[in-house]
């Protein structure tokens, strides 16, 4: 699979983005970067790339969205409200994760970094409230978002 960088402007906004829920949300300012390595069991550097807008991992993501009582999209994509979140259920979304990128990769298809977030978000949903995740589902789901669904040339 190959993965496409993330713009600058979206890394740059999810920095912002977690700096301004950090501190809406009181977290500590003084040691902040030692907080955050604690608490996400991750090392400085990985902290250190977060405050320059790399993304932590999706599991840490979703720990954070948890912890700060933040909607995750916001944080990921600036979209919608910092304070619209509901909980997050970790396994739900590496599930939907791992499911949707494994069906890509099956079928070899070419898809933005934007509809891959549509599709994570659209069936957590999914599964959230009907128990189940469903491959076909995710597949008609591409072809609305347009997706190349015609095998990429090896």
């Amino acid at each position: 699979m190959t993965k496409e960088p993330i713009a600058q402007h979206i890394r740059e906004g999810f920095s912002k983005r977690l700096t301004q829920a950090l501190d809406a949300r009181n977290f500590p300012t003084t040691r902040r970067n030692y907080e955050l390595r604690v608490r996400y069991n991750s090392s400085q550097q990985a902290v250190n790339k977060w405050a320059h807008g790399t993304f932590p991992r999706i599991e840490i993501l979703c720990q954070i969205c948890d912890d700060l009582n933040i909607n995750l999209s916001w944080l990921v994509t600036g979209k919608g409200s910092m304070n619209d979140a509901s909980t997050i259920d970790a396994g739900k979304f590496e599930q939907v994760v791992t499911a949707t990128e494994n069906l890509i990769d099956n079928l070899g298809i070419e898809i933005s970094a934007l509809a891959r977030s549509k599709l994570y978000n659209r069936h957590y949903n999914i599964l959230a409230t009907e128990g189940t995740l469903n491959t076909n589902r995710i597949m008609e789901d591409l072809e609305l978002l347009g997706a190349d669904t015609t095998k990429k040339s090896q």
